[in-house]
């Protein structure tokens, strides 16, 4: 059985022995969650998810040097975003798990998907306000997203930030302020061994500041400060300041964005451009800087309609300085190979998207989308390929999902 039919197996048998849990001791909220989407691609030409060439979470145009024919007409079948996942509470005390089947190495696979854990949190909240959170989940700087339904390529590494991270939130949230703190992990590591991360444990910190406007919207700014070892003797030193608004206009009208500034946001595992470079041999490192934003409308047409518009991008600052994000091949007629560096110097983008939501859980959505990217040239690069291409494409899909939400409003808040 492919872990793909176990994981929802998994899922249904621990729903129902919570409930069981909740109904004897009548003092455990249990509550399962998420959405089944199917998604058809169709672009012109290659983009990237994440540096990868595939369409499972399109983040930019394609690097041209990473596969053989960058401009031919591609289509993509994805169900891996969708999502499963739970709440519980007891009392003061509650917990979050998540999960989806994302997998940026794998362009369309089917029974070879498998379960990526998303989030995993306890929390303690003794009263309305005052709220203590430990776990892997939305990085306290920068935690909004934008409202069209690429929900895991978001509008990243082109304005969109923020991801996950190994944190501890202290967070108070009164009806006219939010104030919340973090300590962090400085970054991922997906190595098997430990690492001068591990040995050299300097948790990163992040403050953000926002004033409740009504009812419903908030707006306010955030910082962040963190140092990465790179090895025993150098740390990459990151930072960045961040302002923010998540606007409810009417019942219908929502405006969420975010812009940006810092330096090597990248290597704390932000979605970001700005990716430090360490010379290893020498023991030095540059810095990389970047500015970026986003905006992103949310627009009840009627009953069953709604419009998103949105439009993201990012820069780096000193561009001389940016690693490329692949190494060329030693054969020309081979493609070349992904590096770790994102190996961008600009990346915009823009969705338009249409809705239909027959049913409180049903979506229906077709979303119109065009991508400029700047890649860095690596050395030796005789290829010459165009390393600033422009990409227009089209998604169309489907979801349902069992977050229940207002009647009058299409907006699904599933970050």
């Amino acid at each position: 059985m492919s872990l793909v039919v176990r994981a929802p197996l998994l899922f249904a048998l621990l729903s129902f022995a919570s409930s069981a849990v909740a109904h004897a001791a009548d003092d455990v909220a249990f509550t399962p969650y998420g959405f089944i989407k199917p998604t058809v691609a169709i672009l012109g030409g290659t983009f990237s998810s994440y540096g990868r060439p595939n369409a499972t979470a399109l983040t930019s145009a394609g690097n041209p040097t990473l596969v053989a024919d960058p401009d031919a007409l591609r289509t993509s079948w994805q169900l891996a975003q969708s999502r499963l996942g739970a709440k519980l509470q007891a009392g003061a005390a509650r917990a979050q798990v998540e999960l989806d089947f994302i997998d940026f190495n794998l362009s369309n696979p089917t029974t070879g998907s498998h379960p990526r854990l998303r989030q995993a949190t306890v929390g303690w909240a003794p009263t309305d306000q005052f709220s203590l959170t430990i776990g892997q989940t939305w990085d306290n700087f920068a935690p909004l997203n934008p409202f069209h339904r690429n929900y895991v390529g978001g509008s990243f590494t082109a304005g969109n930030l923020g991801f996950m991270r190994d944190q501890l939130i202290v967070a108070h949230d009164s009806d006219t302020m939010l104030v919340s703190g973090a300590l962090g992990f400085a970054a991922p590591n997906n190595n098997q061994s430990d690492g001068p991360l591990e040995t050299h444990p300097l948790p990163t910190a992040s403050l953000r500041l926002g004033m409740h406007i009504g009812k419903a919207s908030t707006a306010g700014a955030a910082g962040f400060f963190g140092l990465v070892p790179q090895s025993d003797q150098t740390s990459a030193t990151a930072w960045g300041a961040n302002a923010f608004a998540d606007l409810k206009l009417s019942k219908t009208t929502a405006v969420r964005s975010e812009v940006y500034g810092g330096q090597n946001l990248n290597n704390t595992g932000m979605l970001t451009l700005g990716h430090g470079v360490f010379d290893a041999e020498k023991d030095t490192f540059t810095d990389v800087r970047e500015a970026g934003g986003w905006v992103s409308l949310h627009q009840g047409l009627g009953k069953w309609l709604a419009l998103t518009v949105t439009s993201n991008g990012a820069e780096v600052l000193n561009s001389d300085d940016a690693a490329p994000g692949y190494t060329t091949a030693e054969n020309t007629d081979e493609v070349a190979t992904l590096a770790s560096a994102p190996g961008m110097t600009r990346n915009l983008g823009e969705r338009v998207g249409l809705e239909v939501s027959p049913t409180p859980h049903l979506l229906f959505y077709g979303e119109g989308l065009a991508m400029e990217t700047r890649f860095v040239k690596a050395p030796g690069d005789t290829s010459g390929q165009n390393m600033n291409p422009v990409r227009v494409g089209a998604e169309l899909g489907a979801m349902f999902t069992a977050l229940n939400r207002d009647k009058h409003s299409l907006t699904l808040d599933l970050r």
